[in-house]
């Protein structure tokens, strides 16, 4: 039986991978007028945050190398405070940051995937 954070590992995973797929081939402003990548951008970004934030504290410790805290932080400020949502700080999350910890994050999946009996 799969260890349960496995599956948010996972979605964290899956939704780092269509945020790159949604990105790809875009510039700033390319990705600022279609708003349909605009929106799945945001709601994937909202499901690595809640994930991030499911995954048990102890996990967290024993894989440093992703900014778990600051993943939670950005769903809360798109799911709160979506009217103000800085259009440059979700492209820059996007296209800079995330393809930074998605190597960190396969590494923390296969690690945990190992792990199970």
């Amino acid at each position: 039986m799969p260890l349960p954070y496995l599956l948010f590992l996972e979605d964290m995973q899956l939704a780092m991978e269509r945020i790159a797929r949604y990105c790809a081939g875009l510039d700033f402003d390319s990705f600022c007028t279609n708003e349909l990548v605009v929106d799945g951008v945001v709601r994937n970004l909202e499901v690595i945050g809640e994930a991030a934030k499911k995954v048990p504290p102890l996990v967290q410790q024993a894989h440093p190398a992703l900014p778990w805290s600051q993943m939670y932080r950005m769903r809360n400020r798109i799911s709160h405070e979506y009217f103000g949502l800085d259009l440059a700080t979700v492209w820059r999350v996007a296209t800079e940051h995330l393809p930074q910890n998605y190597p960190d994050l396969l590494r923390i999946v296969e690690a945990e995937q190992n792990r199970l009996p």
